[in-house]
């Protein structure tokens, strides 16, 4: 997170095992550090007393054998008052003495809770998180026990710092720490990590809960909005989990595996939770490795576009095509996008990324149309670009240099990308439409939206996602649905695209559901552009299909 001005949070009396025995500790030297107070004062009053007495003794001795026993009243005055005196300013030194004592002892508690607990919740820091797991490890080895650690992650919590502020983000972590801690047993512990990092530890030692219905119970709980500034702001905070399981040599080891799991879990999907298992760690070695690479991809001309042909269902003619991101990588050959896009959504490269693909695209659509080729050119925009303003100059440019008609272009956008802030992504998209371009939704019914949420969107295209698609013949569900987003479609005015279609049966259901478009092997794969331009840019219709109607 950076640096920044945070505050104590209170947490409550389960945030973390031991601390319970910790106050104890400290209240039975509180007692012992005042019985001790009270002891000295007594002995400094006894002092005192002792020395009026025999101040008083020696003077009266004094006076009566100089002066006589008239004069012996005086003198026991003043030594009472001597004595009165020292004996205050001996009481005072000692209590003051005592009380210097006490505040240095609270100051010291102080600091030493301040360097083993996060400053913003109250919970464990990393150092006395990896003294509790090494704890945890040597109580299960001595019991022969299992207890295991979970590493929690708060999904996309950069967006919530980006675009409402650190102080905001900050809110954010107090309320997930509470709702964390209010979920566990009291037996578990929960700490900071750093940033928008929680660890979970299970101790096996305790009537063990299964970590997968601990870890669902999080996912769970973490559902509901979080409501902060009294109200007036709402907040979706979904988290993935990474869970270690089983005795390692040090702590260490089990929070390393835990940390792996979680970054498998985050390149599944997010919002879910993964065991460790070995097999993860040459992966997760491959994916630093290609996360390394990808950084010097573009200024080394290692990407390559490919083009989906878009037919459309009442003739099977092609309409379109869908500009698609291959990587050309310099050891392991050609890899898929499903390889290395989302290591450029996670590392925000693909903002950089996604403006060369469309600026490629235009140019090569331009001198498709210069030729006579009059197709329309669907391109990818991701969450994180449609997240920036600058997304619009972007695309005006590269209209505006490839000279592109803004009639040709089509943005695809996600279901997930347009829910992460509904209102500015709906800002931004009207300012798209402005241009002349238009707007689908791709992988439309994988749960993200709900179809009320069209109407706030200038959507022309829905893209039913290929996961129905490929479960017509087997689910009547999917067909249901299908039917439902054509439906849809004809009632607001848009177009319906079907992705993945890959027998005839499947489309043979689309053309008779009336969806409008379709893409996927059954008609072609993704071509490089020479081979688009021999095989496709001529009138002519994939020969293993019939025209519709037999016509």
């Amino acid at each position: 997170m950076g640096e920044r001005g945070e505050r104590r949070f209170e947490a409550g009396a389960g945030a973390a095992t031991g601390e319970v025995g910790a106050e104890a500790e400290a209240e039975a030297e509180g007692e012992e550090r005042g019985q001790a107070a009270v002891g000295l004062r007594l002995r400094l009053l006894w002092f005192g007393c002792a020395g009026f007495l025999a101040l008083v003794g020696v003077g009266a001795s004094a006076y009566g054998f100089a002066a006589g026993a008239s004069a012996a009243i005086p003198t026991l005055l003043v030594g009472i008052v001597l004595s009165v005196l020292l004996g205050a300013v001996t009481y005072l030194l000692g209590t003051g003495r005592a009380r210097w004592r006490v505040l240095i002892d609270e100051r010291n508690n102080e600091l030493e809770f301040q360097a083993l607990h996060d400053s913003l919740t109250g919970l464990p820091n990393r150092a006395l998180i990896m003294d509790r797991i090494d704890q945890l490890l040597a109580r299960n080895r001595r019991a022969g026990t299992v207890g295991a650690a979970l590493y929690i992650d708060i999904d996309d919590f950069k967006i919530v710092n980006d675009s409402l502020g650190h102080e905001t983000g900050d809110r954010l972590l107090v309320a997930v720490a509470a709702r964390l801690s209010s979920t566990l047993r009291g037996a578990d512990t929960i700490g900071r990590m750093g940033g928008d990092e929680f660890v979970v530890l299970i101790d096996g030692s305790e009537p063990m809960v299964a970590p997968e219905l601990v870890a669902e119970r999080l996912l769970d709980v973490m559902q509901e909005p979080f409501e902060l500034d009294g109200s007036l702001t709402s907040l979706h905070a979904n988290t993935s989990i990474g869970i270690a399981v089983g005795d390692r040599a040090t702590g260490g080891e089990l929070l390393r595996d835990a940390d792996i799991a979680l970054y498998k879990a985050k390149g599944e999907g997010k919002n879910r939770y993964e065991f460790f298992h070995p097999k993860m760690q040459s992966e997760i070695g491959r994916r630093i490795r290609l996360e390394f690479d990808l950084r010097s991809a573009l200024a080394g001309d290692q990407f390559r576009l490919v083009y989906l042909p878009i037919y459309s269902l009442d003739d099977l003619s092609v309409v379109g095509v869908e500009a698609l991101l291959r990587w050309v990588h310099p050891v392991e050959g050609l890899l898929g996008p499903d390889e290395f896009i989302p290591i450029l959504e996670q590392t925000g490269q693909i903002r950089e990324v996604g403006l060369w693909v469309l600026q490629q695209a235009c140019a090569q659509m331009a001198v498709w149309h210069s030729r006579g080729d009059t197709l329309n050119l669907s391109v990818n925009v991701s969450g994180r670009q449609l997240d920036d303003d600058r997304i619009i100059e972007h695309i005006r440019h590269a209209l505006q240099t490839s000279g592109l008609p803004p009639s040709a272009l089509i943005v695809e956008v996600t279901e997930g990308a347009l829910m992460r802030d509904e209102g500015a992504a709906a800002c931004r998209m009207r300012a798209i439409k402005d241009l002349g371009v238009s707007i689908a939704v791709d992988d439309f019914g994988t749960g993200y939206a709900s179809l009320a949420y069209l109407r706030q969107f200038p959507i022309d295209c829905i893209k039913i996602d290929k996961s129905f698609t490929s479960a017509i013949a087997a689910s009547p569900e999917s067909l249901t649905l299908i039917r439902t987003l054509v439906q849809l479609g004809k009632d607001l005015g848009l177009k319906t695209l079907a992705e993945g279609v890959e027998t005839l049966g499947e489309m043979d259901v689309l053309r008779a559901d009336r969806v409008n478009e379709a893409q996927g092997y059954l008609f072609a794969q993704p071509l490089d552009p020479e081979m688009f331009e021999s095989h496709l840019l001529r009138p002519v219709r994939p020969t293993h299909i019939a025209p519709p109607d037999g016509g």
